[in-house]
């Protein structure tokens, strides 16, 4: 599968603009393959309000392997 990466910026702007964003979460230094396959570290989310983004950023940070990475990555499909 092909995915295209976000910045918390376009995902913020997306939502403030259409009034929701749905993708994939991801620790920001994980493989693309280990995304759905493999360890399967990559969620689906969806965020209607800035403030559910912001909580569940918080909270993957939070229990995040440092070896995972230091920061959320956001990825939607390719197309989507």
């Amino acid at each position: 599968m092909n995915f295209v990466k976000k910045t918390i910026v376009q995902v913020r702007k997306e939502i403030a603009t259409k009034g929701t964003w749905s993708g994939l979460l991801v620790p920001n230094k994980v493989n693309q393959f280990h995304f759905l396959d493999g360890w399967h570290l990559g969620h689906e989310a969806s965020f209607s309000t800035l403030e559910e983004l912001e909580t569940h950023v918080n909270s993957m940070l939070y229990y995040m392997e440092r070896e995972l990475g230091n920061r959320v990555a956001f990825y939607k499909l390719r197309g989507n």
